[in-house]
């Protein structure tokens, strides 16, 4: 990915942002995008949150998963991998938002399955832990959102 044409971008369309240095072992492939921040607590840094995949040209054969970093100015350390239960073996999160409320983070997250006749983003909701482990997931239903990606009747 061409660093010098993201900043142009970035420049052009005025937008108020910048880009990250990772810092971790990560192939040259790998990318990060659509993020959230949550700010920093009482003992814990700021963290940003990214969908994570290998990139192959094309979204929908991306394995995506959500990382965790700690933030350092323009530096993202410490990557965390979030690991959750999934439906099927080719679900992936992607697009994280967190929620603080109280002191415990709602993460919410587009997830689907590769390999479906017709993907459908599904929304789902995740309980975080205080070390960002998954403590408790579902699959709010409401409109065409099933109980799970499988059990959606559309986007």
């Amino acid at each position: 990915m061409d660093v010098g044409l993201l900043k142009d971008q970035i420049a052009s369309q005025g937008w108020e942002g910048g880009l990250f240095t990772v810092k971790g072992e990560f192939t040259p492939r790998t990318v990060f995008f659509n993020p959230a921040v949550r700010l920093e607590a009482p003992g814990r840094p700021r963290h940003l949150f990214a969908r994570e995949c290998e990139w192959d040209g094309y979204w929908a054969n991306c394995h995506n998963r959500i990382t965790r970093f700690d933030i350092n100015g323009s530096v993202l350390t410490n990557p965390y991998r979030i690991e959750y239960d999934r439906t099927s073996p080719a679900e992936s999160w992607e697009d994280p938002r967190v929620i603080e409320v109280g002191s415990t983070t709602i993460l919410s997250v587009a997830s689907w399955v590769a390999g479906q006749r017709s993907i459908v983003a599904h929304q789902r909701v995740a309980k975080l832990d205080a070390k960002d482990n998954v403590k408790e997931q579902w699959g709010p239903v409401f409109g065409k959102n099933g109980h799970n990606p499988f059990w959606n009747s559309g986007n």
